[in-house]
């Protein structure tokens, strides 16, 4: 759970950043952490998708959505 927090926490400010490529990356690490936890294991996928739109990746995101 801990390691989960903390990969959030980097997905978040890869994000804040801009850094849509590698946000997306933590965002689905993130999720994989919280996958007995749906809800934040659907958030952080839901982002990874979002994050891969900003890139212009819309094949990848929307395989994830």
């Amino acid at each position: 759970m801990k390691a989960g927090n903390l990969q959030y926490e980097v997905a978040k400010m890869q994000y804040d950043l801009k850094s849509f490529e590698e946000a997306a990356i933590s965002f689905r690490r993130t999720a994989d952490f919280f996958s007995n936890l749906p809800d934040r294991s659907d958030y952080c996928l839901f982002m990874a998708a979002e994050c891969f739109c900003e890139i212009k990746e819309y094949k990848v995101a929307s395989d994830i959505f």
